[in-house]
Formats: structure tokens, sequence, C-alpha cells
């Protein structure tokens, strides 16, 4: 299975894995959110969406792994 190193730090020490190179080059992976126009002035959701976005920037920052 292939996860981007940094979503995977924590799961390497507690289930003691390693990681391997990949064997082939695999695409920059994007990663889109969709919701219902509905949901657009409900406030909770926009927080519940800028949560996601501040978690996979960080994840993110340091560029593909």
């Amino acid at each position: 299975m292939a996860v981007p190193e940094k979503m995977c730090a924590a799961a390497l020490v507690a289930l003691r894995l390693k990681t391997l190179p990949m064997p082939v080059n695999v695409p920059v992976l994007s990663i889109v959110a969709a919701w219902h126009r509905r949901h657009e002035p409900d406030r909770a959701h926009g927080w519940l969406r800028q949560q996601v976005q501040a978690v996979l920037m960080e994840l993110t920052a340091a560029g593909p792994r």
C-alpha cells in the first residue's frame, strides 16, 4: 500500500513498520473536497473544512516525499 510518508509516521512506531522506496514512480496525488451548496452557510461545516485543509497543508508543506 502506498501512503504518504508523513501520514504514516505515527503508525511506523506504533506498529513497528518500516518504509521502503516505491519500485515505480507514483504520480502526485491531488486531494479535492466537494460539498452541497446548502452547507455553505453552515458555520460548523465551514470550521470542519478549514480544519481538514489546515491538516493537509501541514502534511504537504514539505512537498511530496
